[in-house]
């Protein structure tokens, strides 16, 4: 073998290794260096879920409170593998405890709300008791809605989590590996490693549970995905809400396109995060058009459709398929010749513009090219944007568009080269 052809077959080899890891799962997040707290409210912050991490230690010498935990988290309550403590500490009014998906466990609710309530009324623990202050809560009593009956009534629904959008808040990453074995043996897993969102990282310092007879000792140990993979972790931080079921309905009509399965390739956030921007990937789908519409100035300022994606840290290092199945539109009328389509990943600050031309319908009825710009709230780069052309969307929507990816269930799979890849179903009725 020539000298120049082994050492490009080594360095390729290489390469394999150190990019690929030879087949493993490994994939690297947009951002991989840690962002420590600067400001002083985001120092306070960091020391908040360090106290959290510090009372959960405590709470969780508690088979019956871990227990608790674990079954509000696995009852999808909340998206991304959470649960908010205003809800632990409402196990009487908080719509959770009534879910079939919480009872199926047939655990006592409560346990938590006992253990943090004892410990919250000794010493110690100074920036929870702010927290818990500012927020109108008394041990012994549910925490408050942030409603009084009277708002609840006059707007017609109750909102559980008003004013706590930031709250404190457990995520359980990876947390489907171990409820089969939950529901199949009945384990209760009384420990957890605890990790304290005190930085925005993909890796960071925890306490692994050992063996002692108060359940309370811990050994160090670095937390990262591969880590949560095989432990039970839990990270005490901020932010949760509340999962909304996808709209699936088809009305009667003829054109009606969905986002049917999507991909993730990126971690487009931390595992860990102290301003609560951690966790799975939120992708959002947008849709935008001016048919038979214009503003003033004859251009698109908002978007007509926006159907959230949220993708596990689990989804995203195995890469699988989601299921989604939601009305991307109604009906792609025959007289609409293009229309924005974007998707970026949300975040809880930054912004992003999207803007650019497509065809429009007008309203005198002529076919005119028509600006469009808006922004969306991210830090990250907007994902994918184009106009899509109705003629060669219907026309490759199943084939024959020749671009690598396929077809899945019977469509085509766009940009599967790209951090996101999709279907988009045509339901013709």
């Amino acid at each position: 073998m020539k000298p120049s052809v082994l050492s490009s077959r080594l360095l390729a080899c290489i390469l394999c290794v150190s990019i690929l890891s030879c087949g493993k799962d490994v994939i690297p997040s947009l951002d991989p260096l840690p962002v420590f707290p600067k400001t002083e409210p985001e120092k306070e912050k960091a020391e908040l879920h360090t106290e959290f991490a510090s009372i959960l230690r405590k709470i969780y010498q508690s088979p019956e409170a871990f227990h608790e935990v674990q079954a509000t988290i696995w009852s999808g309550y909340y998206q991304d593998e959470r649960v908010l403590l205003k809800a632990l500490l409402a196990p009487g009014t908080h719509p959770l405890y009534t879910k079939d998906a919480f009872q199926n466990f047939h655990i006592t609710k409560g346990a938590f709300k006992e253990q943090f309530d004892q410990l919250i009324t000794g010493k110690g623990f100074p920036l929870l008791h702010q927290y818990l202050e500012k927020a109108g809560y008394t041990p012994g009593q549910d925490w408050p809605s942030g409603q009084s009956q009277t708002q609840e009534l006059a707007a017609g629904s109750f909102d559980p989590d008003l004013g706590a959008e930031d709250g404190l808040s457990i995520y359980f990453p990876y947390s489907e590996n171990y409820k089969p074995v939950m529901q199949e043996s009945g384990e209760t897993w009384l420990r957890a490693t605890l990790v304290a969102a005190d930085r925005d990282a993909d890796e960071a310092p925890g306490l692994e549970p050992a063996a002692c007879p108060a359940n309370d000792c811990y050994t160090p140990v670095t937390v990262n995905d591969e880590y949560c993979e095989a432990n039970v972790v839990h990270i005490a931080g901020s932010g949760a809400i509340q999962a909304v079921p996808t709209s699936t309905g088809v009305p009667s009509t003829i054109n009606l396109v969905m986002i049917g399965s999507v991909k993730c390739r990126n971690q487009y956030d931390h595992l860990i995060s102290f301003t609560g921007n951690g966790g799975g990937s939120e992708l959002r789908f947008v849709r935008a058009d001016s048919y038979l519409e214009q503003n003033a100035n004859g251009q698109i300022t908002s978007p007509k459709n926006v159907i959230s994606v949220n993708c596990s840290r689990k989804d995203i290092r195995k890469q699988r398929w989601i299921e989604v199945n939601a009305i991307w539109d109604s009906n792609w009328e025959a007289d609409n010749p293009e229309q924005v389509f974007a998707i970026y990943e949300e975040d809880n600050e930054g912004s992003r513009k999207l803007s650019g031309s497509i065809q429009a319908k007008i309203k005198s009825l002529t076919i005119e090219p028509i600006k469009y710009e808006f922004s969306v709230q991210t830090k990250d780069d907007i994902i994918r944007q184009l106009g899509w052309k109705r003629n060669s969307f219907f026309a490759y929507n199943q084939g024959g568009l020749n671009n690598g990816c396929g077809l899945l269930n019977g469509f085509t799979v766009y940009d599967c080269q790209l951090p996101v890849a999709y279907t988009m179903p045509v339901r013709k009725q």
